[in-house]
């Protein structure tokens, strides 16, 4: 996740859906949405140019001030949210429970009690559901995220707003096919990037099946933050595992009671594939996760591990 000015051009509405879906929604969801600027010696602001495109549209169309990115985006995901509760309120609820904190919390929930909240208001509390709550956020994020475009489209066409429905509509036309050497050159190039990461998993997979142990694996959903002390949330600047790409988990280690409640269901994986060996990742922002983390012994048990912190 890099920081960086929202784009000045909006993608076509299936392509603009696709990337709000499967990309920025869920960054959004990781770090939350009041600390979308959050900036450390670690962190940096999150990405999301499309759905930050879409706020300062929706904030002028209203007329509103220019506000932090926080209130733009947070008051665009409200505002739909309470527009597609109309037409799908289950799917509404489910929505605003990932992202925002229940009407009668007392406290600011972090975003993974916001999950685990979520996961358990849905009735996915076994470890064993956990991949039938993953695909069913997955799904709910394309569905919220086609009707956030098509209604931001709706809006920016009402008659006072043809400047605004003007950059809107018009992206389709304006977009042109890439030269078709180019579009080779990007196949050849995701396909090797493909067969590079089936290398890495084939040979830790190998790798386990000599010392008679089979590999535990886990695939990422969404841009997955990796820490090397887990326990003081220190990230590696600048290092994510990227979405889909897949790792093998070598143990696991329980969350942090100060900061990620004393619930035995939550759990850090350490992982060894290269370059992320030795740092740490929730096992929630994996698919599966939950249950493919039940397959890992305890660090401080495991043969050979190292301590806790790297």
């Amino acid at each position: 996740m890099e920081e960086g000015p929202a784009s000045t051009e909006l993608e076509p509405p299936a392509e603009l859906a696709r990337l709000i879906a499967k990309e920025e929604l869920p960054r959004i969801r990781q770090r939350g949405i009041a600390d979308l600027d959050l900036s450390s010696h670690n962190q940096r602001p999150v990405s999301c140019p499309q759905t930050e495109r879409l706020a300062r549209l929706h904030a002028d169309e209203q007329n509103r001030d220019k506000q932090t990115r926080p209130a733009l985006v947070g008051r665009l995901l409200t505002e739909a949210l309470n527009a597609y509760e109309e037409q799908n309120p289950g799917s509404a609820t489910f929505m605003k429970s990932l992202f925002f904190d229940p009407a009668d919390a007392s406290v600011h929930l972090s975003p993974s009690d916001l999950l685990r909240q979520a996961r358990s208001d849905a009735g996915f509390n076994g470890a064993h559901q956990s991949g039938r709550f993953d695909s069913l956020r997955r799904k709910e994020f394309e569905k919220f995220a086609s009707f956030l475009v098509a209604w931001s489209e709706k809006e920016a066409a009402e008659p006072d707003t043809s400047e605004v429905a003007t950059e809107i509509a018009p992206q389709k036309r304006r977009r042109k096919r890439l030269p078709r050497v180019f579009r080779l050159a990007t196949y050849v190039v995701a396909t090797l990037s493909g067969m590079m990461i089936a290398f890495i998993a084939a040979s830790a997979y190998y790798s386990h099946l000599a010392g008679g142990v089979a590999p535990v694996t886990f695939k990422a959903d969404g841009n997955v933050m990796v820490y090397n002390d887990f326990e003081q949330r220190s990230s590696m600047r600048d290092q994510y595992i990227n979405d889909g790409v897949v790792v093998t988990g070598a143990c696991k280690v329980p969350g942090v009671p100060h900061l990620d409640r004393d619930d035995p269901r939550f759990y850090y994986v350490k992982i060894e594939t290269p370059p992320w060996t030795g740092y740490y990742a929730n096992a929630d922002d994996f698919v599966k996760g939950s249950s493919q983390v039940e397959k890992l012994t305890d660090c401080h048990k495991s043969s050979g591990s190292p301590t806790l912190k790297p």
